[in-house]
């Protein structure tokens, strides 16, 4: 779970400095140079999303509602209330708006997150909208690019000055993030939405002194290819009060662990990385919250890794992943309305670090090992390679 840290000053101090930051009131958009040579970022589109909705795919309410609330947002407007830090290792910058309708005061428009050790908030955004590609955007959590402008960067700075932060990966991530601020440039990253309320870490699944997920837990003995395959019938209480179908939970939980096989996933089973939440009608779903301890290489050690922790797939997602490799192979073939494989990967999320030519060649790396894998499972153990 996140935690919150103090900023060591005087609290009358504190105040009086953000209020002076904050009521900076030289807001930017998109391509507009400021002093400094930095831009911030208004959000203006989401091309994946509205893509998915043009062809009249459906999109789960929550990303519908964060489309909604986002669209427009600039994290330079005064209107907006940084001054709050959040995160275990990484170190985010929480934004909320203040509503003195609201029971809280204020409405959350989420974290922004940027690069560092301990996160990638490029594959954030790349998971989420390749799990609304292939209709599963409801088990994970909203994100979306951004950029910090000079206002917001600032605040961020501030905060970062003046909270303590205990030695380790945190700090090292705290030192990382004010080093990309110095250079004066757009602060690149993401923002990601505010947690479900329900949503509650599921460690039962991890064998956390591993990184590993544990064989002998229900969920991932039924994807194994070899074992009896899972059935809607099977109820399972995961967490007290979080009760779910084996087959659902099964499936949800072979697309997350394809996504992580295709973004190069490190960190799934340290601690808190697997989640639940429960949906409207109180059902237990995983819900994907943190999907940045990945790294995108051409070493396939880690995607090698990760396809030996399962064997059943979910047949729908596998297609779609086929038709998504023919795609990036030969672009000519098309993909969601794209003949460019590079303006596809960019919009995905995959919009810095590498170039896109590198992200093009390093997902059709993955997908391609994804896809032997299937295929040999298939031939070994037939139908039962997949989920039914």
């Amino acid at each position: 779970m996140h935690s919150n840290y103090l900023v060591v000053a005087s609290t009358n101090m504190i105040s009086i400095k953000i209020r002076i930051i904050l009521s900076i009131t030289a807001t930017v958009t998109l391509g507009s140079v400021v002093t400094d040579n930095a831009y911030a970022d208004t959000i203006k589109q989401f091309p994946i999303l509205e893509r998915l909705q043009r062809q009249g795919k459906p999109l789960a309410s929550e990303t519908t509602k964060w489309m909604k609330k986002w669209r427009g947002v600039d994290l330079d407007n005064p209107v907006f209330k940084l001054n709050e830090l959040s995160g275990s290792s990484s170190v985010y910058l929480k934004v909320r708006k203040p509503d003195p309708t609201d029971k809280d005061g204020y409405k959350a428009y989420g974290t922004f997150a940027s690069s560092n050790a301990s996160g990638n908030p490029y594959t954030e955004i790349a998971y989420f909208n390749l799990a609304a590609i292939l209709g599963y955007d409801h088990i994970f959590r909203p994100a979306v690019r951004y950029a910090l402008g000079a206002r917001a960067r600032q605040a961020f700075k501030f905060l970062l000055q003046n909270t303590v932060i205990p030695v380790g990966n945190r700090l090292e991530n705290k030192i990382h993030v004010l080093q990309d601020i110095a250079t004066g440039k757009p602060l690149k990253g993401c923002l990601k939405a505010k947690k479900l309320d329900t949503n509650m870490a599921y460690d039962a699944i991890a064998d956390i002194k591993n990184n590993l997920p544990r064989k002998n837990n229900a969920i991932i003995a039924a994807l194994q290819a070899g074992n009896t395959q899972p059935s809607s019938s099977q109820k399972l209480t995961l967490l007290s009060g979080y009760k779910a179908n084996l087959l659902q939970l099964a499936r949800e939980y072979s697309i997350i662990m394809t996504l992580d096989v295709i973004f190069q996933q490190w960190d799934r089973y340290s601690g808190a990385n697997v989640v639940l939440a429960k949906d409207n009608t109180g059902i237990a779903h995983f819900y994907s919250t943190d999907n940045g301890g990945a790294t995108l290489e051409k070493n396939t050690t880690q995607v090698v890794h990760n396809l030996k922790n399962f064997s059943r797939y979910d047949r729908k997602t596998i297609q779609q992943l086929r038709a998504l490799y023919v795609f990036l192979v030969t672009p000519s073939k098309g993909f969601l309305g794209y003949k460019n494989a590079e303006t596809f990967v960019v919009d995905l999320g995959l919009y810095n670090n590498l170039k896109p030519t590198e992200y093009v060649a390093i997902l059709k790396q993955n997908l391609r090992l994804l896809l032997n894998q299937v295929a040999n499972v298939e031939r070994q153990f037939g139908n039962k390679a997949y989920l039914p």
